[in-house]
């Protein structure tokens, strides 16, 4: 029993490091892409564009106005709120990071600190479930 008990913990400690691995690729992709991008602050004008339905609810994708040089341009977050969350974000405020030479493309600044927020939460998940089922807590 032990033994199929550490390869299970094995295959999940595996999986959870393959989950990490691929979170801080996609991280540093996006820090490198966004390197000379200069920023700014933009507001939430619009958070009930319905993107679909779930047990919580309606999900939200919030549209955020930024503006560049007199011009506005319009940004969807790529989090999609979920339940209340998501209709609460009208007339808050977002970090963007935009490109000089393009002001269209852009990205929130918030959206890239989830991604190591993702990769905290796997290691800390990781840590506590060696710790408990290793010293036999359970």
């Amino acid at each position: 029993m032990d033994i199929l008990f550490s390869l299970f913990f094995l295959f999940v400690y595996l999986r959870v490091l393959y989950g990490i691995s691929r979170v801080l690729r996609k991280y540093i992709q996006v820090k490198r892409y966004v390197k000379n991008f200069n920023k700014t602050t933009g507001v939430c004008i619009d958070d009930h564009r319905v993107v679909g339905l779930s047990k919580r609810g309606a999900e939200s994708q919030p549209s955020i106005v930024y503006t560049v040089e007199n011009q506005q341009y319009e940004i969807l977050s790529k989090v999609i709120y979920g339940g209340i969350a998501g209709f609460m974000m009208k007339g808050r405020k977002f970090k963007v990071l935009y490109n000089p030479k393009n002001p269209q493309d852009a990205v929130l600044k918030n959206e890239l600190a989830t991604y190591l927020l993702v990769c905290f939460l796997f290691v800390l998940f990781t840590a506590i479930s060696f710790l408990l089922f290793y010293y036999d807590i359970l």
